[in-house]
């Protein structure tokens, strides 16, 4: 299997699709990505720790972004939050 630039993903290639970014982030070690697709959009779930309830296990669902290409677009998790709670 090999990476949007071409790479082996048995020789360090991948695609980062997840990640907690801010320097003390709320949902911390995501992890155990399942996707589910459907015709409209592709949402996936995924557990994380919530560093605001003791590092709570934390089963966490949010939509995947997909490039102009086809590729998972990375999603960071503190924006994908701040968004739900704007809407």
């Amino acid at each position: 299997m090999s990476t949007k630039t071409r790479q082996v993903t048995l020789e360090g290639g991948g695609t980062l699709v997840l990640a907690t970014g801010a320097a003390k982030p709320r949902w911390r070690g995501p992890g155990t990505l399942r996707f589910c697709a459907t015709p409209e959009k592709t949402i996936f779930f995924y557990h994380a720790y919530d560093a605001d309830h003791n590092g709570r296990p934390t089963l966490r669902i949010a939509p995947l972004g997909w490039t102009e290409d086809n590729w998972p677009a990375r999603l960071h998790v503190a924006r994908r939050a701040a968004a739900r709670r704007a809407m």
